[in-house]
């Protein structure tokens, strides 16, 4: 299923797109990439037909984007930001001793 064709299945002509809706579609979104991302291998793999097979960095960076994309959508429309990436949380620093 690609990215257009769940984000037709979750909106309907009535529905309201609300802060919700962008937790389903980002939850969506995730679940079908985890698989693909766990199946992947390490290194960037060339297939004579199909050209070049991402490795596991490049599809977390895909899923890291559609993610990005629909918080993004989601804090436009005036709701609260439903992904924060880990490179954006606060380091917090232990005691030593």
């Amino acid at each position: 299923m690609n990215f257009h064709e769940m984000i037709q299945s979750e909106v309907s002509n009535s529905e309201v797109i609300d802060r919700d809706f962008y937790v389903r579609l980002a939850k969506k979104v995730k679940l079908n990439a985890l698989p693909k991302i766990l199946g992947a291998s390490t290194q960037r793999q060339w297939n004579k037909f199909a050209g070049r097979i991402g490795n596991k960095n490049d599809m977390r960076r895909e899923l890291d984007a559609n993610l990005r994309i629909i918080n993004d959508y989601c804090v436009e429309d005036g709701y609260n930001s439903i992904y924060t990436p880990a490179e954006d949380k606060p380091i917090e620093v232990g005691k030593v001793g």
